[in-house]
This record gives C-alpha cells, sequence and structure tokens, in this order.
C-alpha cells in the first residue's frame, strides 16, 4: 500500500515535431494562455514556438476534433468557448462513465498497470503537498492518476471518451476560479482508491471512485452557483 514516496520523473518529451506542438498547443488552451473565443495565427504560433505551418495546421485540425477548437472558412482557427451547461455536462458524462471503465481495467490488472497508478498517485500526491501548488501542474497529475487508472480498460470507446472528457474537465477547473477541497482530504480520498485498487477490491474501489467524483460534481455546482 503507497503511503509516501518521491516524485516520478517527467514524461520523455515529444519524439517528432507534430507531437511537440500537439502538446504546446494543448497546454496552452487548458491553461488559459490561450484564452476561451481567442482567434489563432498560425504565423504568430509558428514564430512563438519556432515551428513551420504544417504540424500547426496539422493540431488545429486534431484539437478541433477534440472541441478544443473552432474551425471556421470565414474566421479560421479560434479557442472553443465555454460554458457552464457544458461545464456541467462533461463532469455528469465522468460520473457515469469512469466507474464502469476502472471496473473493466481492474478486470485486466497486472503488475505494471498497479506500478502506474502508484507512481501517478505519488506524482499527484507530490503536486498537491507543495507549498503553493501550480494549478495546472495538479491538474495535469490529477489527470494521468485517473488515466492511468483506466488503462487497462478493455472498452477502446469508452477509453477515448473518457481521455476526451478528462480534457475538458481539466480546462474548466483550470479556467475556473473553483477552488480545490482540502488537500489532505483529496489526497487521502485518492489513497484510498488506490488501495482498494492494489487490493483488488471492485466494488470498493467502484463505490469510492463514483463518491470522489460525485464530490468533485458537487464542488464545480456549488462554485458555478455562488459565480451565477
Amino acid at each position: 500500500m503507497i503511503r509516501s514516496g518521491e516524485a516520478s520523473p517527467d514524461p520523455s518529451p515529444p519524439q517528432t515535431r507534430a507531437e511537440f506542438v500537439d502538446r504546446m498547443l494543448r497546454e496552452a488552451i487548458i491553461t488559459g494562455d490561450l484564452g476561451p473565443g481567442e482567434r489563432l495565427r498560425v504565423t504568430t504560433l509558428g514564430e512563438r514556438w519556432s515551428v513551420s505551418p504544417t504540424p500547426l495546421r496539422e493540431a488545429f485540425q486534431r484539437l478541433a476534433a477534440e472541441g478544443l477548437l473552432e474551425l471556421t472558412p470565414q474566421h479560421g482557427a479560434r479557442v472553443a468557448p465555454v460554458s457552464i451547461e457544458e461545464a456541467l455536462e462533461v463532469h455528469q458524462i465522468r460520473v457515469a462513465l469512469e466507474p464502469l471503465a476502472l471496473r473493466s481495467s481492474m478486470e485486466a490488472a497486472d503488475d505494471g498497470w498497479r506500478a502506474d497508478i502508484e507512481e501517478t498517485f505519488v506524482r499527484l500526491a507530490t503536486e498537491l503537498a507543495r507549498p503553493n501548488p501550480d494549478r495546472g501542474a495538479v491538474e495535469e497529475a490529477h489527470r494521468s492518476f485517473h488515466l492511468a487508472l483506466i488503462t487497462n480498460c478493455t472498452s477502446t470507446w469508452l477509453s477515448r471518451i473518457l481521455n476526451l472528457v478528462m480534457t475538458h474537465v481539466i480546462r474548466y477547473w483550470t479556467l475556473s476560479a473553483a477552488p480545490r477541497r482540502n488537500t489532505e482530504q483529496v489526497i487521502s480520498e485518492h489513497r484510498e482508491l488506490l488501495n482498494l485498487c492494489l487490493a483488488g477490491d471492485m466494488d470498493g474501489a467502484e463505490a469510492e471512485l463514483g463518491q470522489h467524483l460525485q464530490h468533485a460534481l458537487d464542488a464545480v455546482r456549488a462554485h458555478l452557483d455562488s459565480v451565477g
């Protein structure tokens, strides 16, 4: 069972220019560096990241397919807008589907999967416990842990849908002013979920995950209500 540990090393850097551009553009949108509705110019971004127009245009197409960008003949590319309705919808989809994917993943559990969820938990706990946590780093570590939990899911479509939904969930958390819940409570919930997974308790893990995700949805609702 996980109690403490050192932070895991950062993932290996992308191997291709296309992967680099995709990562940079995705991070800029999710963190709000490129804000909702902002128009994107190939020349400006190309100079910013020292890349040619081709990988940028390819990234525009991929991210538009994921709902992070909008492409129109008249206005070109712009960052997708955000809305209260969409924020609630993506959280509700996650609450409904992620516990199903976790059960499927646990049914195919192996040593590699167990090692991965331990490693990503340590990274998440480390980011959360920093004196002044970086919100973007916390949300990315949070996403990595939850994706690790479902990485063995045998349903390709369920995994694809959740990967996409989690990206939008993190975007909303990062863009909003919604405060995170008590750090120790959040770490404790994830540790309990991890330990249930490591113990092979599918019913317990599914219930714990459902409760954890419901807490997050309730927090989003409360924040949206407070800001009108």
